[in-house]
């Protein structure tokens, strides 16, 4: 019989089982396998999901009657996992496709530094072949979150463990007791800068946070959302959200010069540059970002 880790694995989909079957294929390579895989589907559709569980009859696929987010998903799954026995679970979003060996990587980084709540691979991007989409990751000046060596080939960066500004939600290994005492996610960021405010949290109550470059991620970059919902999704969520985290989290001068820096560059200068494009769809959910964070409306908005 194969040794178990002690972690249970968290997938969060949105109608999109296809991608979902593609991720559950290399985490079936990991070794060792996890305690437990846990799939949370948002806005379920009961054919699907009894298709599913008949087509991976060791997953436990948990369907939600309305699109909550992808912060409420994550919670419902890592309550799942952490009920089960599991001393950690690992964040995968459906496009995430994990190599074998990065699970006992992340593990073995983990317990080699009890003070780090949470740890994130090198992810690659998977629209762009050997060029880094996450190599490490660090907060702005301004309180915006950045991707270390983004777009640079993945050959070049040294394999040592340090630490990490925030760890990304695509793919994250985090301590369920971490994760418990923070109370999870904010379900009302529903998607997109939700595992910065996560990570920054984490950090407010001490913890630290990990980059490990020998575990590694390939990641479709938005497939599921933008297969689903579009980019207009995409740009209401990350416009409105990057503001929210600086509300919550910044100095004063993050919150006197950042937001409205990021107003102007965000909103303004892609806002702009959308409309000259014709896509007036995106511009305006850049638009509508700001209008809802100005007004502190919050949850699932349409964009």
């Amino acid at each position: 019989m194969q040794k178990l880790s002690s972690t249970g694995i968290v997938i969060t989909q949105w109608r999109d089982p296809e991608t979902t079957a593609v991720c559950l294929s290399h985490v079936a390579s990991l070794t060792p396998q996890p305690r437990m895989i846990v799939v949370v589907d948002n806005e379920s559709d009961n054919e699907i999901l009894v298709t599913q569980a008949g087509r991976f009859p060791g997953v436990r696929f948990l369907g939600l009657l309305t699109n909550t987010g992808h912060a409420n998903a994550v919670n419902v799954g890592v309550r799942q996992i952490c009920e089960g026995g599991c001393d950690y679970a690992l964040l995968l979003d459906n496009d995430a496709y994990v190599t074998p060996e990065s699970l006992e990587i992340l593990e073995a980084a983990l317990k080699n530094q009890p003070a780090a709540a949470a740890a994130s691979p090198l992810i690659l991007s998977g629209k762009r072949p050997g060029l880094i989409w996450y190599g490490g990751g660090r907060v702005s000046r301004l309180g915006n979150s950045i991707h270390e060596n983004m777009w640079k080939p993945a050959a070049g960066v040294s394999q040592s463990i340090r630490p990490a500004g925030f760890v990304t939600a695509c793919a994250m290994l985090v301590r369920c007791d971490a994760f418990n005492a923070v109370g999870g996610f904010d379900a009302s960021m529903i998607t997109y800068s939700d595992d910065l405010d996560f990570s920054l949290r984490l950090k407010e109550k001490g913890y630290s946070l990990l980059f490990v470059p020998s575990a590694r991620v390939t990641h479709g970059e938005s497939v599921n959302v933008i297969k689903v919902a579009g980019k207009p999704f995409r740009d209401y969520y990350t416009m409105r959200n990057r503001l929210v985290v600086i509300s919550k989290h910044g100095s004063l001068l993050q919150k006197l010069v950042g937001i409205p820096l990021s107003i102007i560059w965000y909103g303004g200068v892609f806002g702009a540059m959308f409309t000259l494009r014709g896509e007036w769809r995106r511009a305006r959910a850049l638009l509508r970002g700001i209008l809802d964070f100005l007004g502190g409306r919050s949850g699932l908005r349409e964009a």
